[in-house]
């Protein structure tokens, strides 16, 4: 009697647990299922995209301009990294021929810097490399830096204004400029290329986009 007693609460314990472990089971199973996959980011998936298919130095020079307009809300960059001849020169501070090129402190340049840069930038990273791409846009900088200091004491000679010795020269524009210049001077002379709704003569084509945005 007592073995078939325990035999009974045996099977009244395994149909007890049977009980409660499948309902436990089914319910964890329903939960991970009907759970929906999380969205996709856009910006972040938009970051990605442009980190993937842009160089490195043409990417690092596209976020550098956008950090610094950034900051420019709260510091003036053009005083504080700008090359000022009156810094410059009579400060000894030369960082500034150096880190001026990468500061941007107009939405305008920097939306026009990323829809005109991107794509040019890009193609002249690929077709050269990094290394002479950064080399070039180095040298780029340094001589449109070197070009304002010597106009800028040129008038400051002819007038003796101060305000001379106090203009900055500061953005990508030194870079896009230099990049358009070398390849414009090289098109042929009857070569014509499109400024928004006119058509300009490649070879100075760099002077109008200079006078267009002055």
């Amino acid at each position: 009697q007592q073995s078939i007693v325990s035999r009974q609460e045996h099977h009244t314990k395994r149909h007890y647990l049977t009980g409660l472990t499948c309902p436990v089971f089914i319910v964890l199973q329903t939960t991970m299922v009907d759970v929906p996959p999380p969205d996709d980011n856009p910006i972040l998936k938009a970051y990605e995209s442009f980190s993937r298919e842009t160089p490195l130095v043409t990417r690092y020079l596209l976020q550098s301009a956008a950090m610094t307009w950034i900051l420019s809300f709260f510091f003036d960059l053009d005083l504080a990294l700008g090359n000022v001849p009156q810094f410059t020169i009579y400060e000894f501070e030369i960082y500034r021929i150096l880190l001026s090129p990468f500061i941007c402190t107009s939405l305008l340049s920097l939306v026009f810097g990323y829809l005109s840069f991107t794509d040019y930038g890009r193609k002249m990273e690929h077709l050269m490399g990094s290394a002479s791409f950064a080399l070039l846009l180095l040298t780029m900088g340094l001589m449109v830096n070197f070009l304002h200091l010597g106009l800028c004491f040129f008038l400051f000679g002819l007038n003796g204004s101060n305000e001379w010795l106090f203009l900055p020269c500061s953005g990508i524009w030194i870079l896009i400029f230099g990049l358009l210049s070398v390849e414009c001077s090289a098109a042929p002379a009857s070569s014509v290329r499109r400024l928004f709704v006119v058509n300009v003569p490649t070879q100075i084509y760099p002077l109008a986009l200079l006078g267009l945005f002055t």
